[in-house]
């Protein structure tokens, strides 16, 4: 009798080693590409566009670019009613769509691909700054981790002097 449950028991073990293992691995992946994909600090999409929609006037045509920055004005509109009251629309990059706006006295901004799709028709664009967060307050929003690289003219930013390595 006792030989009979031993040869049972094996396949019922087997299983159990197989559901450990099936469970465990996508358990450790996990674990692993959490802290890669962990985009929770990830700030500079929100930035841009919280920063964007702070200086855009009360009539304003923003000209549609791509699929990811379309959806994401969208939702800024749609869904945190960004605008606040102004009148700011999407447009297509159809030329006479965006002529009927300026018509109606919007201030029309673009991305690059609008932007070169529709100076051909005679638009021209001039670039904008938008505001951004303080150095500091930016280092303190940077994942634990990061290394951040700046750049500047030198004597652009008082405090910062070029360093030449001791030959």
């Amino acid at each position: 009798m006792r030989g009979f449950l031993a040869r049972r028991s094996w396949p019922a073990l087997a299983g159990l080693a197989a559901a450990t293992i099936g469970a465990a691995v996508p358990a450790i992946q996990l674990g692993r590409n959490y802290a890669v994909n962990d985009h929770h600090l990830r700030t500079f999409e929100t930035r841009y566009f919280d920063a964007l929609f702070e200086i855009v006037p009360e009539r304003t045509t923003i000209v549609s670019e791509a699929y990811s920055i379309d959806e994401i004005l969208r939702y800024k509109l749609l869904g945190e009613q960004a605008a606040q009251g102004r009148d700011v629309r999407l447009a297509s990059r159809n030329p006479d769509e965006v002529r009927a706006r300026l018509a109606e006295g919007h201030t029309v901004f673009a991305f690059d691909i609008g932007r070169e799709q529709l100076e051909p028709f005679g638009f021209a664009f001039e670039p904008v700054a938008l505001p951004d967060l303080a150095l500091p307050e930016y280092l303190r929003a940077v994942r634990p981790g990061s290394i951040v690289a700046i750049a500047a003219r030198p004597g652009a930013a008082h405090g910062f002097t070029p360093r030449r390595p001791q030959a």
